[in-house]
């Protein structure tokens, strides 16, 4: 019923309570109005909490059960995360420590194969400049090769 109630609408209404009651009670009228209004509102929030008190009905306990659900939720999706994301740092932080190990071994395999071919006698090697080079014959033509 008031809900339709616009803005031409309460200044016709304001106009008329202006006419009826006059420019000097109007103020007095308006104070006493919003009293009335204040109390309606502090007597329906009470009659409200006393029924829901009555019934059971805790709006209190809905909004706490939302929130331990909602940080069950959180909770249930963070700590895969986290355990991902401290498995990588670990492996991040051992790869040095393992790459370190790996040099160190393959240098280790380069020394040992240094000492092994310093300790085989030298074989004699001939230069190449030291032996001589010869033209390589060329090859007789072919039989399906034409004839020049």
């Amino acid at each position: 019923m008031f809900g339709s109630i616009g803005g031409p609408e309460i200044v016709l209404i304001f106009i008329v309570a202006l006419l009826v009651f006059g420019p000097k009670r109007l103020p007095e009228i308006g104070r006493k109005i919003g009293q009335v209004i204040g109390e309606i509102r502090r007597a329906t929030g009470e009659l409200r909490s006393n029924v829901e008190r009555e019934i059971g009905v805790d709006p209190l306990a809905g909004l706490q059960e939302a929130g331990k659900a909602r940080r069950e939720l959180i909770t249930s999706i963070s700590d895969p995360i986290r355990e991902a994301a401290r498995g990588t740092l670990e492996a991040v932080a051992e790869a040095p420590r393992a790459a370190a190990g790996a040099i160190a071994r393959a240098r280790a395999e380069a020394e040992a194969a240094l000492r092994h071919d310093e300790s085989r006698p030298a074989e004699a090697e001939t230069p190449q400049s030291a032996t001589p080079r010869t033209k390589p014959e060329p090859s007789p033509p072919s039989e399906g090769s034409p004839k020049e």
